[in-house]
């Protein structure tokens, strides 16, 4: 039907060569931007050391009025790991006095600068001194202290420095001093509620040795259950157990004991079985996965459960595997129509022994109406084309054995 004929008005013939237009002009303002910026890099890279000098040099009395030409207007600082929100050129410059005060030998060295796109640089910073007066919370007043900084600092045209956004990095030893660890295990549970500090855990447990690890999972004990549904500190947990032996976290399994079927159906604590299956024995999850098992029909229709259930046909034992296929079985027919538990029996072909393979094809094929039905339907079509790809596979097996024992003969 023409446009006209259902009530819309047509389009100008030229609106689409107008849109091509506009978004041709405007990829080429970006790559003009980003070629004015590869000019000035190395421009940039001096400023940032520039920068570094005059902090290193200034007092806390003249530090303020230095720094002032080299900051936009609109510089804004973000320190989200120590809650730091500094805004404005004057916020700013006081900042600065304020860090001359409280640490008064302070040096920063920088260790390596990334250029990236949007006038952007990562930088690697490296700050030393000695607090005076408590201003960072992880080191205390009267220690010399070394910590690794990442920021993010962006440029205006000009380059001056117009925002800048901060994280710890554990880069080496030094980002494991004492003083750093004992406050991140002291604030662990505070930091994995929010998402500047679950991520700043998460890069700790990355870094980490064992040690550093256990004593930060350590901290979750009596409390992964509330901690797997939290949208932050989930993460955390998942982190920990993929990096730590199954062995030292049986207080985490623990958590989920008579309730792993509850979780698998979780939005947030769903994700938490999964690494579980992904990263532990089999055989020492054998509850967790009995009770999924038992539950098996109604996880399997879950739009979380299903992954669950997935985890257990790819990572399960030969008994598991076993166990829940039966219980798929019953259902076959019905869960191969539904959006997410297809998926399930479809990994169970594809994970399953042959016997479990046999018994499964078995309950799709029983009835051949019903059979020729799950081809045609959109959602169980994809699992019949698993069964037809085995019983393919399985002719093929055959005849070649045939022909072997043919020409054995």
């Amino acid at each position: 039907a023409r446009s006209e004929d259902l009530g819309c008005a047509a389009a100008p013939p030229d609106a689409g060569a107008g849109v091509a237009a506009g978004a041709a002009e405007r990829a080429r303002a970006a790559e003009a931007e980003e070629a004015e910026w590869e000019a000035l890099h190395e421009q940039a890279a001096r400023r940032i050391h520039d920068c570094t000098r005059l902090i290193n040099g200034a007092s806390p009395e003249s530090i303020g009025r230095i720094m002032q030409d080299e900051l936009a207007a609109t510089m804004r600082l973000e320190w989200e790991e120590v809650q730091w929100a500094y805004d404005g050129q004057q916020d700013m410059c006081g900042l600065y006095s304020k860090l001359k005060t409280a640490v008064p030998d302070l040096r920063v060295q920088v260790k390596r600068i990334e250029m990236e796109a949007d006038f952007k640089a990562r930088i690697c910073f490296h700050f030393s001194g000695t607090q005076a007066e408590p201003i960072v919370p992880m080191f205390p007043v009267g220690e010399r202290f070394n910590l690794f900084m990442i920021s993010t600092t962006g440029f205006d045209r000009s380059l001056r420095l117009q925002s800048d956004s901060l994280h710890i990095s554990f880069e080496g030893t030094l980002g494991w001093q004492p003083s750093i660890f004992q406050w991140l295990l002291e604030s662990a549970n505070e930091l994995a509620s929010k998402e500047s500090g679950c991520r700043m855990l998460q890069r700790a447990v990355d870094a980490g040795q064992d040690r550093e690890r256990l004593a930060l999972a350590e901290r979750f004990r009596g409390r992964v259950w509330d901690a797997s549904a939290s949208h932050t500190a989930n993460f955390v947990l998942q982190k920990c157990v993929i990096g730590l032996p199954p062995s030292a976290l049986g207080f985490v399994v623990e958590a989920f004991q008579g309730r792993a079927a509850e979780a698998a159906a979780h939005p947030i604590q769903s994700r938490m079985i999964e690494r579980l299956l992904e990263y532990f024995p089999a055989e020492e999850l054998d509850g967790i996965i009995g009770e999924l098992t038992s539950q098996a029909s109604a996880l399997s229709r879950n739009r979380f459960g299903n992954f669950a259930l997935q985890r257990v046909l790819e990572h399960g034992t030969a008994a598991q595997r076993r166990a829940l296929i039966e219980a798929l079985r019953q259902d076959a027919v019905e869960l191969a129509q539904h959006y997410a538990a297809s998926n399930v029996l479809r990994s169970a072909l594809i994970h399953g022994s042959p016997g479990d393979q046999y018994v499964l094809i078995g309950a799709l094929t029983a009835d051949p109406v019903v059979a020729r039905g799950l081809e045609k339907h959109r959602t169980a079509s994809f699992v019949m084309r698993e069964v037809k790809a085995l019983r393919r596979s399985a002719a093929m097996a055959e005849a070649a054995g045939s022909g072997l024992q043919r020409v054995s003969l």
